[in-house]
């Protein structure tokens, strides 16, 4: 276990990460059985140190760049693709609350440098949000909550009345503890069944001011009440241009994963005898476009961790670029996973092999809101043309 004083560098993170997904790739049918995380997982990854490499130094943290998240990522997300997801969330929540008023990141990391948190950003069924004196008080069922079962704290979004003008609605974002929220059983899904992604209830919590942020400002200015106390280059990105970077990190990584393991079926067909080394020109054909593909799509992402860690504040351009190349990276991920599967044979349908899991998960993966290419392409391709809406 690593102690609070040792800072990891990106290499010792890379390696660490290594590690663990060997121990996660064990546990994949577990997971699926489980419908989350198997608890030895969550614990690796916070015994590891790795939880708080995005965290700042001043609370124990590593304070390191994104590029250690998206490596770490991808190593956790071809083995284990749900491990790789909650991996990827644990690691950024600690970079969000960064960003959060000082008092709540004191309330949270003082009492525990570990503490894992959740997130759950679309909108709540029968919410209910009312401004009181000191902060607000909230009710709603919110969904989509991945790592959900295994966090200390939740931070959930809704629209609600600016502090200064009560007539304005305000995309913001609440701090929740444990025992005020409950967790519904409600994830019953096709692909990334192990990312435990349920819904979670809070009635009528009472969150105080400096448990909320203006998230709307946070992503569109780039601006957040963190970036004051924690004036790392890391810490002044906005949240929009940040937050795909993980997403795409464990699509990428599980779609690496799933190739490699094409590669090892390919051979082992041919091994056996099931397959003629002589009459495979197709498939060397399919494993050369795909391998391309997917050594061009990591250069897409080195391109955007060079954004991301430039330190100059990004601009419009930037940004539309940066959702373009996640959302690119993403439904080029798809594609590739929907080949590897159209080509894997009949065998790849039972539920016992690793083929059909690696792509339900990251069909699942890529359909994220945050990585829709449709929208991203809109964006890009109307400043591209200065078409203004």
């Amino acid at each position: 276990m690593l102690t609070t004083n040792q800072r990891l560098t990106h290499e010792e993170a890379v390696a660490l990460a290594k590690k663990l997904a060997e121990k996660a790739r064990g546990r994949i049918h577990e997971g699926e059985i489980l419908n989350r995380q198997p608890d030895e997982t969550i614990q690796e990854i916070v015994d590891s140190g790795l939880v708080r490499a995005l965290q700042p130094l001043r609370f124990h943290g590593h304070e390191l760049m994104f590029d250690t998240l998206v490596d770490t990522t991808i190593e956790m997300a071809k083995a284990n693709p749900a491990s790789g997801w909650c991996y990827t969330l644990l690691l950024v929540h600690q970079w969000m609350l960064a960003g959060w008023p000082e008092e709540a990141q004191r309330e949270i990391w003082s009492a525990n440098p570990d503490a894992n948190i959740a997130t759950a950003f679309a909108s709540p069924k029968d919410g209910k949000i009312e401004r009181v004196e000191g902060g607000y008080r909230i009710s709603g069922i919110w969904p989509y909550s991945s790592g959900v079962y295994h966090s200390e704290w939740v931070m959930v979004t809704a629209y609600a009345p600016a502090p200064d003008d009560e007539g304005r609605q305000v995309r913001t974002m609440f701090l929740v503890p444990r025992e005020e929220y409950e967790i519904l059983d409600d994830w019953k899904v096709t692909g990334l069944r192990a990312s435990g992604s349920n819904s979670l209830v809070v009635k009528d919590a009472f969150v105080p001011d400096y448990r909320t942020v203006n998230i709307e400002k946070w992503s569109e200015e780039g601006i957040s009440p963190g970036m004051a106390v924690n004036p790392g280059p890391q810490y002044q990105l906005p949240l929009s241009s940040a937050i795909p970077t993980c997403l795409v990190s464990a699509v990428f990584g599980a779609t690496i994963g799933a190739y490699e393991l094409y590669v090892e079926n390919v051979k082992s067909k041919m091994a056996s005898g099931l397959l003629d080394p002589s009459k495979t020109a197709h498939v060397q054909h399919r494993i050369s476009e795909m391998s391309a593909t997917l050594d061009a799509l990591d250069g897409l992402i080195r391109k955007s961790l060079a954004l991301l860690r430039s330190g100059s504040a990004l601009t419009k351009r930037d940004k539309v670029r940066l959702l373009r190349n996640y959302a690119y990276i993403a439904r080029s991920c798809s594609k590739i996973a929907d080949e590897i599967f159209q080509y894997s044979g009949s065998s790849a349908l039972y539920d016992s092999t690793l083929s059909q899991l690696y792509w339900r998960d990251i069909k699942t993966m890529s359909m994220h809101g945050q990585l829709n290419f449709d929208a991203a392409s809109l964006a890009y391709g109307s400043y591209e043309l200065g078409i203004t809406n």
